[in-house]
């Protein structure tokens, strides 16, 4: 069986209910020429608190594989906190 892919923008909006996750996968779409793009739902990704967490680890797993190679950046939320409130 070979999988489908399904490309997204991001997450819009996440629920827990009753012990199960639902996820808003949302790509940005033009609604008028000119306009910035808004997100719209493509799909709900549902599953259990459980596969939440294990997702999570592998997402951050992810992450620092992008950071050792240097394709991002991590930043340290107090420092981040601290350019804001000069910015100010």
């Amino acid at each position: 069986m070979s999988a489908s892919e399904l490309y997204i923008d991001g997450i819009g909006k996440i629920d827990f209910v009753g012990g199960v996750v639902r996820l808003e996968l949302v790509a940005l779409e033009s609604t008028e020429e000119g306009k910035e793009p808004v997100p719209e739902v493509r799909q709900k990704l549902v599953m259990p608190a459980r596969g939440l967490l294990q997702s999570l680890s592998v997402i951050q797993n992810m992450v620092q594989k992008m950071v050792d190679a240097g394709v991002i950046q991590q930043v340290d939320p107090d420092k981040a906190d601290d350019k804001k409130k000069k910015a100010s």
